[in-house]
């Protein structure tokens, strides 16, 4: 049961990450030069088109990564007891 709980934590993380990193990296500079409204505008609609875009693919990366890495073992938390 604990490898299930850490399996799932290890999904949460992978995608928080996922999302973070695609958010910085693939999100165009949306500031407005001083406009808040303008730039909360700009930022959620480039928000928006990156979770349409890629969601699928960073939520079955992680999905992937949390299962193989728990089956196999290789996230901390996951190993088998002997």
């Amino acid at each position: 049961m604990t490898r299930v709980a850490f399996g799932f934590l290890w999904f949460v993380v992978f995608l928080v990450a996922a999302m973070i990193i695609f958010g910085v990296v693939v999100a165009p500079d949306t500031s407005a030069h001083g406009d808040a409204v303008q730039s909360y505008d700009a930022g959620y609609a480039a928000g928006y088109e990156i979770g349409r875009r890629y969601g699928k693919v960073i939520l079955l990366g992680a999905l992937t990564l949390s299962i193989a890495g728990t089956v196999l073992g290789w996230l901390p938390g996951t190993r088998r007891k002997k």
